[in-house]
């Protein structure tokens, strides 16, 4: 995996969740995250959503009024929203998030984009989770089998579906009552809180469904959506992900450890005394951290445990070059908390392994 193409979505994650504190300490919002796959319309309704205009460049819509706010968006089946965007409707005080085309033709790396922000954002506190679906006709594509799937991601699955670009005579009342026959005899219809519509545009009505009455209409009816609870119950790639963090903060705790063990004999034989009570101190600290530092998460156990290994080499006048390694991975730590469950199992094995091979010296 690139790491720097992993880290620049890390960063991106933490916009957003920052996005999220900073309205949520001034008033009480609402999240509403939208899902989909790749060639649903996902980010063109996040873009009308935002205020975006639009008009047809030949058969191409296209956005009227640019902004680097909105979501690139693509008529194929190949997604070019490689990071997850976000508005803040100040109005109703609603947080809507545009997240990357999830099981598409790209292979892995949307997918663990995926799973990265979706694990992360949907166990921050309740959502409003809405699954976008292309709907052109009067059933639901691939007989439900496609929400099927998306719903065996979640362990209490509960969310709104929204049909796009509806093109067949029925009313909305209509194709929804339709729609929600089809989902009871799929057995799924228990896990759809709301259903939304939104008709195809063409070139001659695409004033009519892409217009300030009807955008006022859709945030209307997200506003009515329930909020859920969502939890997560199998990420296809969290297992990748957490293997591939693990094995770069393993690096960094090795290099630390490695580094004392190397230099403690010839270093400590000319301290002062002081220095000498000092090192005492910070190799009792480190131990008795070892054994006990398990109360903590996983990223406070790092962020402590660097800080005393900086501090014993600061004491044993050893330079640190590993510094910006560690800064580094505090940035993935701080995103992927949730993924790193056994990492203070291995890596306490490890280092009382190592630190008996100093205290003995």
């Amino acid at each position: 995996m690139d790491q720097a193409i992993l880290l620049k979505f890390i960063e991106k994650c933490q916009e957003i969740l920052d996005q999220y504190s900073k309205h949520y300490q001034q008033t009480k919002i609402s999240t509403v995250f939208l899902v989909g796959f790749t060639g649903s319309g996902k980010s063109t309704i996040f873009n009308f959503l935002s205020g975006a205009n639009f008009q047809f460049n030949g058969k191409q819509m296209e956005i009227i009024n640019n902004s680097d706010n909105y979501s690139k968006i693509n008529e194929g089946m190949i997604s070019i929203t490689k990071t997850p965007n976000y508005f803040f409707n100040k109005q109703n005080n609603h947080l809507i998030i545009d997240f990357p085309g999830f099981q598409d033709t790209n292979g892995n790396f949307d997918q663990l984009l995926f799973d990265l922000l979706f694990n992360k954002i949907v166990t921050s506190g309740p959502i409003k989770l809405i699954h976008i679906q292309k709907n052109p006709e009067n059933y639901i594509p691939n007989r439900g089998m496609d929400l099927q799937q998306f719903m065996k991601q979640l362990n209490n699955p509960k969310f709104s579906l929204l049909l796009n670009s509806y093109v067949d005579d029925l009313s909305d009342e209509e194709l929804i009552e339709c729609i929600q026959e089809q989902l009871t005899q799929a057995r799924i219809k228990t896990s759809i809180d709301k259903i939304l519509v939104l008709r195809n545009a063409k070139k001659q009505s695409l004033k009519e469904i892409f217009n300030d009455n009807s955008r006022k209409n859709l945030w209307s009816q997200i506003e009515q959506v329930k909020e859920n609870k969502i939890e997560p119950q199998q990420l296809n790639q969290s297992e990748k992900i957490s293997l591939e963090i693990q094995n770069q903060l393993l690096t960094i705790v090795n290099e630390y450890l490695v580094l004392l063990n190397e230099n403690f004999d010839q270093k400590y034989k000319n301290l002062s005394e002081k220095d000498t009570e000092d090192i005492i101190k910070n190799m009792q600290e480190l131990l008795d951290f070892v054994k006990n530092g398990n109360k903590k998460t996983p990223y406070k156990w790092y962020l402590n445990f660097i800080a005393i290994c900086e501090k014993m080499a600061n004491n044993l006048s050893i330079k640190i070059q590993i510094i910006d390694g560690s800064k580094i991975s505090q940035k993935y730590f701080n995103i992927l908390n949730s993924f790193l469950i056994l990492f203070l199992a291995i890596i306490s094995w490890i280092m009382q392994t190592r630190l008996q091979n100093i205290s003995q010296k």
